[in-house]
């Protein structure tokens, strides 16, 4: 694989191997679930593969987060002193192949 797929994957086997060490992490049942030689989070496979790739048709957004005891991510006002701010892909820039067709080129 490519560095850039070595440097995913990496990171994929490390969050599997800590959210199933850690009984309390909000991502337990799911890790516990998986084998990564086999599967993933089909919810972000394409967009992490993309963001690793240099993300070229993502916008990114800046959001002050927290997690609620159940998991769910919480926006918090800007100002707000609890949480941190993480970024987001929350929206394509363009680009034919961001909208299911080919690229252009």
């Amino acid at each position: 694989p490519s560095p850039a797929v070595r440097v995913l994957l990496e990171c994929y086997r490390a969050w599997w191997s800590e959210s199933r060490r850690d009984t309390k992490c909000i991502t337990h049942r799911e890790a516990s679930s998986l084998d990564p030689a086999t599967s993933s989070p089909i919810l972000f496979d394409t967009e992490a593969v993309h963001l690793a790739a240099g993300g070229l048709w993502l916008s990114l957004t800046p959001l002050r987060v927290n997690f609620s005891d159940d998991g769910h991510t919480i926006v918090l006002p800007p100002e707000s002193r609890r949480g941190a701010v993480s970024s987001f892909a929350l929206n394509w820039t363009g680009g034919e192949a961001a909208r299911g067709g080919e690229a252009a080129g």
